[in-house]
């Protein structure tokens, strides 16, 4: 199925707000924040109701110069990019993992096509899921 056919839900993950956008037959038709077990439980909705063709989710990475502020962190993003995966795998949907590094460039598309984002005024996680959900659209 072309992606711009499928309905699919997109996360940019973190330990207290989660972005959460879903898409359907190529739009933007919810965008919010999430705590993380909320995001759980609307994907687990949408999985249960074979609501979904697909999962994005944003890539969680350590980078060298911000390990030490990890130090005997329990990982919860990392965590919870886990349980999305589990999840979609126990209902066989499948999950694109992205690198957060993409959304500079969708960002500009973004702009330059004049979309309207629904994500204004619900956050810095929810306009990244938005994000996340058009570079999955857009990338071959």
């Amino acid at each position: 199925m072309r992606k711009d056919q499928q309905k699919f839900i997109s996360f940019d993950p973190g330990d207290v707000h989660v972005g959460v956008a879903v898409f359907d037959q190529g739009r933007c038709v919810q965008c919010m924040e999430q705590t993380p077990l909320g995001s759980l439980k609307m994907l687990l909705g949408l999985l249960k109701d074979k609501e979904l063709d697909h999962v994005v989710i944003e890539r969680y990475q350590l980078y060298p110069n911000k390990a030490m502020l990890q130090s005997g962190s329990d990982m919860l993003t990392s965590q919870l990019i886990g349980a999305m995966r589990a999840l979609a795998w126990l209902y066989d949907v499948p999950v694109t993992i992205q690198q957060a590094a993409l959304k500079k460039p969708t960002e500009a598309l973004i702009r330059r096509r004049k979309i309207e984002r629904l994500s204004f005024g619900e956050g810095d996680h929810a306009k990244d899921a938005e994000t996340h959900g058009y570079t999955y659209l857009w990338k071959d």
